[in-house]
């Protein structure tokens, strides 16, 4: 009985040691398969594949710093390209700049009851007057030497985009005044306290390929104090 004994307990060893052996291997390929499919699923995921995409082009897009000037008589917002320009201005002239690596590629003048006499450009901006002492803007128009009748020199007083305007008829420069619509491009605007005031709002633009993209967006943001 001692020998059988023995053998039995060391069957049961042995045995239970094959049992052990054969878990491992299957706890080992059960977790090699999961680590596998886990791996596929997230590469399936990644895939650009035309059922995942939703758009065929992704642009990210990161909004320009903003900035709002103010005076005693009217604010509006820009972006942190532009600068005010203290020596230049007074309190009838106030003068900003926009910059791009050190180059000035846009200038913008308000003018504030003393306006030029002899203040003129090649574009007029058209607008309206809202109530809440803002303008709305219409699109900043083409050469207006298009509303002179035949070949002139200089200057002219002309009637364009529904604004009386005085034009630089040979002008070359992209120069933008803002005009009234069924007025001039001197703009009589109410104040807070009730008052009026006459403005002029002067636009340049210096660069290669002008626009009037952040001179309307000026404009429209132009609110009197």
């Amino acid at each position: 009985m001692k020998y059988d004994y023995q053998i039995s307990s060391h069957s049961k060893k042995r045995y239970l040691k094959r049992v052990y052996i054969v878990l491992s291997i299957v706890i080992v390929v059960a977790l090699a398969v999961a680590a596998f499919i886990k791996i596929d699923s997230y590469l399936q995921k990644s895939q650009n594949t035309p059922n995942n995409t939703t758009t065929e082009k992704s642009t990210a897009y990161f909004a320009p710093a903003t900035k709002i000037f103010r005076t005693q008589y009217f604010q509006f917002q820009s972006d942190d390209s532009w600068v005010e320009m203290p020596a230049e201005s007074n309190l009838s002239t106030y003068v900003y700049r926009s910059f791009r690596n050190n180059l000035i590629e846009q200038e913008l003048i308000i003018y504030v009851g003393d306006i030029p006499a002899n203040l003129n450009a090649t574009r007029v901006l058209p607008v309206s007057i809202k109530q809440d002492r803002q303008l709305s803007i219409n699109q900043v128009s083409e050469h207006c030497n298009k509303a002179v009748g035949g070949p002139v020199i200089g200057q002219a007083q002309v009637s364009f985009e529904q604004v009386t305007m005085a034009c630089d008829v040979d002008g070359t420069q992209y120069q933008v005044l803002v005009g009234l619509i069924g007025g001039t491009t001197n703009l009589t605007l109410s104040r807070p306290d009730g008052s009026n005031e006459v403005y002029a709002i002067y636009y340049k633009n210096v660069k290669a390929s002008p626009d009037s993209v952040q001179f309307s967006q000026i404009v429209s943001s132009f609110q009197t104090r």
